[in-house]
């Protein structure tokens, strides 16, 4: 769904945006606030796409990194209830679960699958230090290729395939348990 909101200078349309914000963040949306400039035009939607991903939070997170180590805690803390003296149980536990979520957008988006089970699977052994390296590839950032062959990931999220990520995003932040994700865009009157 869009909407727009046409209004002079003044009438309070970045007022209502900070409204809308405030209350999906209350009603468990992932939200993302850009302010659209002359640096990252809806044209360019590799720096748009890059612009939603560092204003991205939620009620408890306000990072795409941090809400998917959000998850994956929340995944590692209902298995040790479930099963409380059995590591392998837990461990399949979560895997199942992040295989639940994640065939959800498989079929859309076989790289972002790819990155998250890499994330999952190096951040509890001896690659914990790039884990975290993927999500930022994610999120549009630059990694070294070394650590880009490590996750498997090949170009970069770019103007042919940012809307492909958006959608995927939106799949993945409520096959998570979010209610959905909600870009807001602000100054789109100087494009």
């Amino acid at each position: 769904v869009t909407k727009f909101i046409d209004g002079d200078y003044g009438d309070g349309k970045t007022f209502f945006l900070k409204v809308i914000n405030e209350k999906t963040n209350n009603l468990n949306f992932v939200v993302s606030s850009v302010v659209v400039n002359p640096y990252s035009p809806f044209y360019k939607l590799d720096l748009l796409y890059q612009d939603i991903l560092r204003q991205i939070s939620c009620k408890k997170a306000n990072s795409f990194v941090s809400i998917v180590n959000r998850w994956i805690t929340g995944l590692n803390r209902k298995a040790s209830s479930k099963y409380p003296d059995d590591i392998p149980k837990q461990q399949k536990f979560v895997e199942e679960n992040i295989d639940e979520v994640l065939n959800k957008v498989k079929g859309i988006n076989p790289t972002f699958v790819r990155i998250i089970k890499k994330f999952y699977e190096f951040s509890k052994g001896p690659k914990s230090n790039i884990a975290e390296e993927g999500l930022f590839w994610l999120c549009g950032e630059n990694i070294e290729s070394s650590v880009k062959r490590e996750f498997g990931i090949q170009g970069t999220i770019d103007n042919s395939n940012a809307l492909n990520y958006i959608k995927t995003l939106s799949i993945f932040f409520k096959a998570i348990g979010y209610s959905g994700f909600v870009i807001l865009f602000d100054e789109c009157e100087t494009i």
